[in-house]
């Protein structure tokens, strides 16, 4: 029997999703796979997951893991917005943190199956020279679909500066995620112990699905293909293992219920196959966004072993992740003053110079509400008019420090 996977996709295409289309033949999806490299390379993922301890953890401390996005960029409109960059990286964090709000959907049986990974995402702050960054890099190419393309040695062009593309971060430090064209995928991942070229570990999105706002597609619209995706670069496989219709393979996993291939749209519940109901919604599938909503426990072990273990240089360095930091004393080089009057933020910070700095401000979740660069400004006004009433961490990062206050908006 062929068993199957490098690249894992997202197949439905985007062209089906602007003519209104949500429902598609599993064999359109299955034409889209790598089928040509998958025998060695689901023999590696199975190798892999050989390796990794399968114990249930126990502990949920929040595991931190920095990102970089590369868009990779043909037209103007692919150059996707900052905002809409944030915006995946909020979703992703919904998903992966905080999916209450998704699970008032969910049917009673599987209820008792639901897990919540307690991973978090935030793009670097530093790139790996050390030098401060945003976490974002931004390359033009003249390359149509340069996420399917391949140049000398097999590799992928969009992975590599020198072949159109953008070059990864170190693989071992970041979570490197590209955005680009993929033709008619939405999304594609390494899954771990599958790669031929280690400088292509990571995940490319098309820039019609990445984020919640701006340029994405419906029903592609709530940032769930990075989600899926990132469930692979974890080390889960789908639902249906690597053989579609004859219930003979699955994910390797218990608790997720046994299904003969994937399902698109928004199915009614209960769908059945290979003699039980099916998870369909469940991230692992292929639905429409707005129906993926869960991990089961088994997945989150998987994902957690898989960073602890196979990527723990992502969750072992804290210099390249722009995490909400740990509430510190600023001495006398950072005050930080609310006007209610005003609704104002005062920030009131002596630095050296012209030199510029970034300006960060969390909520207690977690959230970045806002970031944007200064130059030698020593007291900077900032309107907070609809700020939920709260406490937020300002942080203040230059080229040799990084400053916090705490302050209370009443």
């Amino acid at each position: 029997m062929k068993r199957a996977i490098l690249f894992t996709h997202r197949w439905i295409g985007i062209l089906s999703a602007i003519i209104g289309m949500t429902n598609f033949p599993s064999l359109e999806a299955q034409t889209r796979c790598d089928l040509d490299l998958v025998p060695r390379q689901w023999d590696g993922y199975l190798d892999w997951k050989e390796k990794i301890h399968p114990y249930h953890l126990e502990t949920r401390d929040v595991l931190t893991v920095p990102v970089v996005v590369h868009i990779v960029y043909r037209r103007p409109d692919q150059n996707i917005s900052d905002a809409q960059i944030h915006s995946q990286i909020d979703a992703l964090n919904r998903a992966f943190t905080n999916p209450g709000d998704f699970l008032p959907g969910l049917p009673r049986e599987f209820a008792s199956l639901v897990a919540i990974p307690g991973i978090r995402f935030c793009l670097a702050s530093q790139t790996p020279a050390g030098a401060i960054s945003s976490g974002i890099t931004r390359t033009s190419t003249n390359l149509e679909n340069i996420g399917l393309l391949f140049g000398d040695n097999n590799r992928r062009r969009i992975h590599y500066t020198d072949l159109g593309g953008q070059d990864a971060w170190d693989p071992n430090r970041y979570f490197n995620i590209w955005v680009g064209e993929l033709g008619g995928l939405l999304g594609r991942a390494s899954m771990p112990g599958t790669l031929i070229h280690a400088e292509e570990d990571g995940i490319i999105i098309s820039p019609e699905v990445f984020g919640t706002t701006g340029s994405v597609v419906y029903p592609f619209h709530q940032g769930k293909t990075a989600v899926h995706e990132t469930g692979h670069y974890l080390g889960l496989a789908h639902l249906w293992g690597m053989e579609q219709g004859d219930c003979t393979e699955d994910d390797g996993l218990a608790d997720t219920p046994q299904q003969a291939g994937p399902y698109s749209g928004c199915p009614a519940y209960p769908q059945t196959s290979c003699g039980s109901n099916d998870l369909f919604m469940n991230y692992m599938d292929l639905t429409d966004d707005p129906c993926l909503i869960m991990f089961t426990r088994d997945q989150v072990d998987v994902m957690r072993n898989t960073l602890e273990q196979y990527r723990s240089g992502l969750i072992n360095q804290a210099a390249g992740c722009n995490q909400p930091p740990r509430w510190k004393s600023a001495d006398q080089e950072l005050h930080v003053i609310y006007r209610p009057e005003h609704h104002q933020l005062e920030i009131q910070f002596r630095h050296a110079g012209e030199a510029a700095f970034q300006v960060r401000i969390w909520d207690v979740t977690g959230r970045l509400v806002l970031h944007q660069m200064e130059y030698g400004s020593s007291v900077l006004p900032l309107s907070v008019p609809n700020w939920v009433l709260g406490i937020y961490f300002v942080e203040i990062i230059t080229p040799g420090n990084q400053l916090t206050k705490k302050v209370l908006i009443y």
